[in-house]
């Protein structure tokens, strides 16, 4: 029988040979010249506009596929447009480093603090879902935390945007810091709280704290055992 320690090992071996891999600059969209004529687009695109109370979401998907199966690249457009108006707010345009071949494949895979649109097993393995809406930074809008790397047994990595005047700017600290979901979310603290696997019987956790002059810093990291199952 297989552990679910062992389960996440053979499913990050095999996602490392079926997922998108190709890696461009982050924000700088798809280079077609780099893919071979061959290959053909996969899209998905998928709407939402029950994850936040002050915009709607969509995403556009392209998976470049090769003849034998494998996907070995993704590029995404995802465009936010206010509630009210319908007017288009900003586009971001993602490169993910890696994604495994269930990523965005069904549209209902999302979370939001805002509306409590949530998923079956959310935070299991650290996925906190494809796309989440939260406020991050304690100032009472909506932000957006999208999948960038399906990552390994310790979860999955986000690309963190932040809403600034109605745009949503690339958050460097978060993203490339924390990388996983917050598992805990304190708005009287102004703290983040992660919580990644570490070994066989110990978590990590990093508490980052939003300082009022200088921004992110990581306030705090040390282990902790797993939870017990009930």
């Amino acid at each position: 029988m297989y552990t679910p320690k062992l389960k996440l090992l053979l499913l990050f071996l095999y996602c490392c040979s079926s997922g998108c891999k190709y890696k461009p600059n982050q924000n700088e969209g798809l280079d077609l010249t780099k893919i071979s004529a061959q290959q053909q687009a996969v899209i998905q695109q998928c709407s939402y506009t029950d994850l936040s109370k002050e915009f709607d979401v969509k995403i556009f998907l392209r998976r470049f596929e090769r003849k034998d199966d494998i996907y070995d690249s993704c590029t995404i457009n995802l465009t936010i447009s206010d509630k009210l108006t319908h007017q288009k707010m900003d586009t971001l345009y993602i490169n993910p480093s890696f994604y495994a071949p269930d990523v965005f494949k069904k549209c209902n895979h999302v979370l939001s603090y805002s509306t409590k649109v949530s998923f079956e097993g959310v935070g299991d393995d650290n996925d906190y879902g494809d796309i989440i809406i939260a406020d991050l930074n304690f100032d009472n809008k909506d932000d957006i935390a999208v999948i960038n790397n399906s990552g390994g047994n310790g979860g999955v990595f986000y690309n963190y945007y932040i809403q600034e005047n109605k745009k949503f700017v690339l958050n460097r600290y978060l993203t490339d810091s924390m990388n996983y979901f917050p598992t805990k979310i304190n708005k009287s603290k102004r703290t983040l709280t992660t919580y990644v696997h570490a070994s066989a019987v110990s978590l990590g956790e990093h508490i980052y704290y939003l300082t009022a002059d200088k921004g992110w810093i990581e306030k705090s990291h040390k282990f902790v055992p797993y939870p017990k199952e009930p």
